[in-house]
């Protein structure tokens, strides 16, 4: 028995070290050779300037996650760095506990003198208790702090989250300039297409530091999660409008439309260097906003500044497609553009019960978020559901947003019982296909009831 013991714990030392083996191969491995790039792919890397590969090679280190038995933190720093580097806190996705995931992002990330620390989360915990998976989170990035301290500098510190992660970010910001006072001389937060946000209210949103830098970023070919959430923390986090901006990427097709470049929810993934999953969206759309939102928060440089978060048609460019010399689309830069799409189009919808600010409802039609104070409750929802479904006039070509704003009110919350009792006398016959009407499948002998 002691003897398989033995056994099981080398068997598990082995695939740790040969996990962690893979990830430094791959740290330290080089890029494509130029004469590859330059004849191979459908769209070019930056050159020079902001999003370009940076001077400094990445190196790793890791110490045990103290919430997550058999997980690890990681540290990826740039190697032989005389001075600490500004750390830029990674919160991931759900299920990317492997930073490979994620491993070109953070090579550019480092290759510009940041270190890069990421810190795993259980998938079942993301799902089924957030604010846990954000305690997990939180605890790998503050035992990271404290144990490499000499290598970072916690005075210049940035946010950066994709998805669930992106969700996270204000929460964990919140922590770590607010309550642990980090970032004095440099902070920013880069959120791409959030998740929920659990964990902030809209007080704290609105008590951030002004000197804070902010941008966030949707993909038009996500539909997963919806852009509304993205647009909620946009506008509800406090900061001037010269300190933060909203980008749109969208996706395009060559001129030949022998290649594409989808915008997808996935888009700020790409484990291979130069290869099948980083192209213009990557080098354009969030390579160089980030390398230039970092150089600004922590150098306070005025060119780094307007890459970031400027208007102008040089902000918006993302690179040209090659062979044709074509541009690829531009992004969108600037404000909170319109909402696109109704909530139907996203698998995690704005409306969805689990999200805990549509308990508040913002309505979308303005610069400003508007509390509305109508619970999102599921029986609100069928009503969306029920009046996007009739020929009411009222109703007729607008989106969701519009039908929430037409049905709020302060007697919003005794229409509740009426709109279930309307769905259950939603006529049959109007179906194209129609229902089966006795038998296995068919409506059964009870009716929904009001108490």
């Amino acid at each position: 028995m002691e003897k398989s013991r033995t056994w099981f714990a080398l068997k598990k030392q082995n695939v740790i070290s040969g996990f962690i083996v893979t990830i430094l191969v791959l740290c330290l491995s080089p890029s494509f050779p130029e004469t590859i790039r330059s004849t191979s792919l459908p769209t070019l890397p930056i050159d020079s300037g902001f999003g370009a590969k940076g001077q400094w090679e990445t190196s790793m280190d890791s110490i045990v996650h103290p919430k997550w038995e058999d997980h690890r933190i990681y540290l990826f720093s740039p190697k032989k760095m005389p001075a600490p580097a500004p750390v830029i806190l990674f919160c991931h996705g759900i299920g990317a506990e492997n930073p490979l995931v994620y491993m070109q992002l953070i090579r550019h990330m480092v290759s510009w003198g940041n270190a890069v620390m990421y810190s795993p989360y259980p998938r079942v915990d993301a799902l089924a208790d957030p604010e846990d998976a954000y305690k997990t989170l939180w605890s790998g990035f503050e035992a990271g702090m404290k144990a490499w301290s000499k290598k970072i500098d916690r005075e210049r510190i940035g946010i950066l989250g994709h998805s669930f992660g992106g969700g996270a970010v204000p929460s964990i910001a919140w922590r770590a300039l607010m309550q642990k006072k980090w970032g004095s001389q440099g902070s920013f937060m880069y959120i791409m297409a959030p998740w929920y946000s659990y964990n902030i209210s809209f007080d704290q949103l609105s008590k951030f530091p002004k000197s804070l830098k902010l941008i966030v970023e949707t993909f038009d070919d996500d539909r997963t999660n919806d852009p509304r959430m993205a647009m909620d923390l946009f506008r509800s986090i406090n900061i001037p409008d010269s300190s933060r901006c909203f980008i749109k990427l969208y996706g395009d097709t060559s001129g030949d439309k022998k290649f594409v470049l989808l915008a997808g929810h996935d888009a700020p993934e790409g484990t291979y260097a130069y290869g099948w999953n980083v192209n213009a969206i990557d080098y354009y759309g969030i390579y160089r906003p980030l390398h230039a939102l970092s150089v600004y928060a922590f150098t306070h440089d005025s060119l780094a500044g307007n890459m970031a978060l400027g208007r102008g048609q040089n902000r918006t460019f993302m690179g040209l497609w090659n062979w044709s010399g074509a541009p690829v689309k531009p992004m969108h830069a600037g404000d909170a553009p319109d909402v696109g799409y109704p909530e139907a189009h996203y698998v995690n919808f704005w409306s969805h019960a689990v999200n805990p600010r549509a308990k508040m409802i913002s309505t979308f039609s303005g610069a400003k978020p508007e509390q509305v104070g109508t619970p999102a409750t599921l029986a609100g929802y069928a009503e969306l559901i029920l009046n996007h479904k009739t020929n009411d006039t009222t109703n007729k070509g607008n989106s969701i947003d519009g039908i929430i704003n037409a049905t709020d009110g302060p007697d919003k919350q005794k229409t509740d019982h009426a709109s279930m009792d309307a769905l259950k006398t939603d006529t049959l016959d109007s179906s194209p296909i129609p229902p089966i009407k006795k038998g296995f499948g068919a409506l059964g002998p009870y009716t929904v009831k009001s108490n």
